[in-house]
């Protein structure tokens, strides 16, 4: 679909990012969001952050929800706030790269 649907997905991730009652639904909306984004979407280097951070998402998030789907305080609990971070980060360099090389590939074109 190409960098613009990669700016459209990342802008996604970061409104779920503030959206949902709790920080698991946020971060569980986010990944989402994100989980749809291919290869031709953004950057290699974007890509590969976005697969392994989906990977370690869907392997922690069994080890750190309790069953009304709050976030456990452990040592999963810290890795997932951390990926949160990583992952709004992400969004941002995706817009900001992503823009630039829509533009030059518009101004190739």
């Amino acid at each position: 679909m190409g960098y613009g649907y990669g700016i459209q997905q990342a802008r996604n991730a970061l409104l779920e990012t503030a959206d949902g009652i709790t920080y698991h639904e946020k971060l569980t909306a986010a990944i989402s969001e994100l989980s749809v984004i291919e290869k031709d979407d953004v950057t290699e280097e974007y890509f590969a952050k976005i697969e392994e951070w989906v990977s370690e998402f869907e392997n922690r998030d069994r080890q750190c929800v309790d069953a009304e789907g709050q976030l456990q305080e452990n040592d999963s609990f810290e890795l997932m706030k951390n990926l949160l971070r990583k992952l709004i980060w992400l969004c941002f360099d995706i817009c900001e790269t992503n823009t630039k090389l829509k533009m030059l590939d518009e101004n190739d074109g």
